[in-house]
């Protein structure tokens, strides 16, 4: 049973990994078409709902850059943050994954001269 539980909470987790990795192309084609960053999850037009039975997608801008992500509503599961920066006239992505489960949202990855680096208590996940 053990097993088959970790099958479990890996197949939800990679679910919310997809979600955030579509946000981020997402945003890359919202941004190329509009020379902006999106905070609407339904503006991206990827068919995500801000809200699944077992994480919230939700979207933060900042300078230059903006965050995806796929918080946990289950306290087993781990949640995912996707950043997708401007640098220079490119946009690149990073996705990163909390080191541990819990509902709290992951920090924010950095953009420090063009390398993209995950947050504190995160990892970067293959794409």
């Amino acid at each position: 049973a053990e097993a088959q539980l970790s099958q479990i909470v890996k197949a939800k987790e990679s679910e919310a990994k997809q979600f955030v990795n579509s946000m981020n192309r997402g945003q890359q084609a919202y941004y190329a078409e509009n020379a902006g960053f999106t905070s609407s999850v339904s503006n991206l037009g990827i068919g995500i709902k801000a809200e699944t039975a077992n994480y919230q997608y939700s979207i933060s801008t900042g300078n230059k850059a903006v965050f995806n992500y796929a918080v946990s509503r289950d306290a087993n599961l781990k949640s995912f943050v996707g950043g997708v920066f401007l640098i220079g006239n490119t946009t690149q992505t990073i996705l990163c994954q909390a080191n541990t489960a819990s509902t709290t949202k992951p920090a924010n990855p950095t953009n420090n001269n063009g390398t993209l680096a995950c947050g504190a208590n995160t990892v970067q996940v293959a794409r």
